[in-house]
């Protein structure tokens, strides 16, 4: 349910009650909640690294070992308060057996502080 929590926040729109059940469903069957609701690349990242991890078992501190990073960098990539690099993309992807795809046309999410209600979206 944090993905949700995670979404809510970052979105400048509610979310549709058939959206949000349909959001909830997926996350209740252990699928990737990007699997049925399209957001901004920052937040799928976050949210696939998220995925992953948990399928993988792992803590974001034994992830954070296996990448010589701390829990923290961990933690903030995956609340979206930290950027990611392509090279530590790649080491996640590679970690968790999950496969990122940016395309042109993938919205970017500026850093801005959500919870004051700034957001930035470019396509």
């Amino acid at each position: 349910m944090r993905d949700i929590s995670l979404i809510k926040d970052y979105l400048p729109q509610p979310i549709p009650d058939d959206t949000m059940s349909l959001m909830i469903a997926t996350v209740i069957n252990g699928r990737p909640i990007t699997d049925v609701i399209s957001v901004p690349a920052p937040i799928q990242c976050a949210l696939l690294i998220r995925w992953g991890r948990n399928q993988k078992g792992l803590t974001q501190a034994q992830l954070a070992e296996q990448l010589d990073m701390t829990q923290s960098q961990i933690a903030k990539i995956e609340s979206v308060a930290n950027g990611v690099t392509a090279e530590v993309m790649g080491k996640l992807a590679k970690a968790l057996d999950v496969t990122f795809t940016i395309t042109a046309n993938d919205p970017v999410l500026s850093k801005t502080n959500p919870k004051k209600g700034r957001y930035n979206f470019w396509s």
